[in-house]
This record gives C-alpha cells, sequence and structure tokens, in this order.
C-alpha cells in the first residue's frame, strides 16, 4: 500500500472514530436527558418480568411504599417481600395483561402499613418486550381522602337537609293553630262581636296562643343554631 492510500484510510477511520465519538456523545446526551426527566417523575417507577423479578426501580415520592418494603428492591421478587397472596396475584395479573395485550392496564388498590396507616396507589403498566412490563405506580392517599372526606360532607348536608324539611313540616303545623286562633279572635274584635264580658277571656286566650308562638319562635332558633 502506498503511501498516500495509507494516509487516506487513516483519514477515513479517523472520520469514522469522529463520528462515532459524535453518536456517543449524542446518546449519552440523550440518556442523561432521559435520567433527569425519569428523576422528575414524582411516582414510583418498576420494571418487572413475567415471574414477578423486579428489574429495575425508582423511588420517586413513594418513600413510605419502598421503606415498608422488607430488604433490596432491585433482583428481588414480589413474592418476597410479605405482600399478601391476593394482592401479589393482583399484580401478576396485572403486567401480564399489559404484556399479553399491548396496551397499558391500569389497577388501583390499597396497602395498609405495619403502622396501621392505609394509603391508596394507582399503577399503569405498560409492555416493554415480550418479558417486561413498565410499571408506574402513583400515590393518590390525599386525593382520596380528600373525595371521602367530600363525600362525608356531602351525606351530612344530605341528612341535615332532610332534617330541616320534616322539621319545616312539623313547625308548619304547630304554627297553624295559634295563627288560626289569633286570627279568629281579631276577627271577632274586627266586627265587634265580643261582649264586655267576654273581653278578658279573650284577651287570655290571645296570651295562650302568643305563648304557643314563643315557644315555636325559641325552638326553631335553638334548632337552627346547631347548623350554624
Amino acid at each position: 500500500m502506498s503511501d498516500k492510500a495509507y494516509i487516506a484510510q487513516l483519514e477515513a477511520e479517523n472520520e469514522a472514530l469522529k463520528k462515532r465519538v459524535a453518536e456517543l456523545s449524542l446518546l449519552q446526551h440523550v440518556e442523561a436527558k432521559i435520567n433527569q426527566i425519569v428523576r422528575s417523575i414524582p411516582d414510583i417507577i418498576f420494571i418487572m418480568d413475567t415471574d414477578g423479578n423486579y428489574i429495575d426501580f425508582k423511588a420517586g415520592d413513594g418513600e413510605v411504599f419502598i421503606t415498608s418494603i422488607k430488604g433490596h428492591v432491585k433482583g428481588s421478587n414480589i413474592r418476597e417481600h410479605g405482600f399478601e397472596n391476593s394482592f401479589i396475584d393482583a399484580i401478576m395479573h396485572h403486567i401480564n395483561t399489559a404484556i399479553e395485550t399491548g396496551e397499558m392496564h391500569t389497577y388501583k388498590y390499597e396497602l395498609t402499613f405495619p403502622n396501621g396507616e392505609i394509603r391508596f396507589y394507582e399503577s399503569r403498566a405498560v409492555r416493554l418486550n415480550q418479558q417486561l412490563a413498565l410499571r408506574i405506580v402513583r400515590d393518590f392517599t390525599n386525593l382520596e381522602q380528600h373525595q371521602q372526606a367530600l363525600l362525608q360532607t356531602q351525606h351530612a348536608l344530605l341528612h341535615a337537609h332532610e332534617k330541616l324539611k320534616e322539621y319545616a313540616f312539623m313547625v308548619s303545623h304547630n304554627l297553624r293553630s295559634p295563627i288560626t286562633n289569633i286570627l279568629g279572635i281579631s276577627h271577632l274584635v274586627k266586627e265587634g262581636l265580643i261582649t264586655q264580658d267576654e273581653q278578658h277571656f279573650y284577651v287570655q286566650q290571645l296570651a295562650i296562643q302568643c305563648d304557643k308562638l314563643n315557644e315555636i319562635s325559641t325552638a326553631m332558633a335553638r334548632i337552627l343554631a346547631t347548623y350554624d
């Protein structure tokens, strides 16, 4: 090989090497970007196989869950961490469904921790290949607790509304009698149908009916105060 050909070969190899270095640098840059994105995700991320092995994971903001797992996660099996068989079966079905269908599969569940705390999770699994699935697990305990609190408030308001309806009906019925009597006496007075001898009697009747109205009004105020 002539010197000229040898130099040309070296230059070609050098260019190929530069191209390879540039490609490697680009791959490293992309990998760094992907790692940054993954680290910014607040959820727990698992890569699991069809046998229930944890191939890889990222803890995210799910430390409560991760710290409750006995031993290391990566390289272990889901059956090694003290979970109930029903939960293990559900997770395996979750993973296998995603792998078999090639579609994202969602599974919501709750876990009770050793300290008695109950937390709620949503797992979304997607197929990576015929043996692996990626699970992204979100802790939505705060949202669930907020929704439950709203439901309890709604039920309490509905109960109070029904009680107020019942009380309104009762008050309406109780008011009718004294008001009717007062209107009747008022009509007699207006028409001049009460004699001098009867005035004392009807004044007493007015006082009695007014006392009844006062009792009803006091009871209403007391009951309404309980809903403040």
